[in-house]
């Protein structure tokens, strides 16, 4: 007998050393590598506990030594609350419940939190920086409306187009805007977004008789008039 051969597991395979939030290239493989230890599971006992009282938990701060595992846990927590994944057939919630040997009540703390309706939005904000330009780059709070944009569908690049769009999708009239574009413009609306000059005149007719407005320039009012708030 080998050694290999004591182990549940193929101890020889290659296993990436760092953990990306934002990567899910890897994620079925990462499931199935994570171990709760002892002290994880205590310390989920703890996050679960604020979770299902979430009238007064409002945020959780993950902290650690460099390699300990931080981006990991992050992502396994996220993907275990939205639990939207299916892994060997069953719902990714129920693969970190097998995790949990007889650790009944945090299993119990999976199945309740997994059934609660949640979005995982998971990013590295040194990347989204990098990405921006100076002006941007001064507020954090760019960053995550840049994000928050893309993950809900809107043009996060230029953020008065994802407001544009965004109140045409709360009026009804995104999917008719786009539908109408594309048949004017010949192309689709996620391209011509990016040369809005060049389509400029069509954006506006194409907004006034999905809408039935009478505006010229429309993106440019919007330009000049966004602003960025907390709210």
């Amino acid at each position: 007998m080998e050694i290999r051969e004591i182990f549940d597991k193929q101890i020889d395979k290659k296993i990436n050393g760092v953990i990306h939030a934002d990567d899910i290239s890897q994620i079925e493989n990462e499931v199935h590598e994570y171990v709760f230890t002892n002290e994880i599971e205590q310390r989920l006992e703890n996050f679960f506990d604020a979770y299902r009282n979430y009238a007064e938990f409002n945020g959780a701060w993950i902290s650690g030594f460099f390699g300990s595992g931080k981006s990991h846990l992050l992502k396994m927590l996220a993907i275990m609350l939205e639990n939207s994944l299916v892994i060997d057939g069953k719902p990714v919630a129920e693969c970190f419940k097998q995790k949990c040997n007889d650790n009944d009540i945090l299993k119990g703390d999976i199945e309740y939190a997994s059934k609660i309706p949640s979005k995982s939005i998971l990013f590295n904000i040194a990347s989204v920086f990098e990405s921006m330009s100076d002006e941007e780059n001064s507020s954090l709070l760019s960053a995550f409306v840049r994000v928050f944009d893309k993950s809900c569908g809107y043009f996060e690049l230029q953020p008065y187009i994802a407001k544009f769009e965004r109140e045409l999708d709360e009026d009804g009239f995104l999917d008719a805007f786009k539908t109408k574009f594309k048949s004017v413009a010949g192309v689709e609306w996620d391209e011509g977004r990016k040369r809005q000059t060049r389509y400029s005149s069509i954006i506006d007719s194409v907004y006034n008789e999905v809408t039935g407005a009478s505006s010229n320039n429309v993106l440019e009012t919007y330009r000049n008039t966004y602003r960025l708030t907390i709210e």
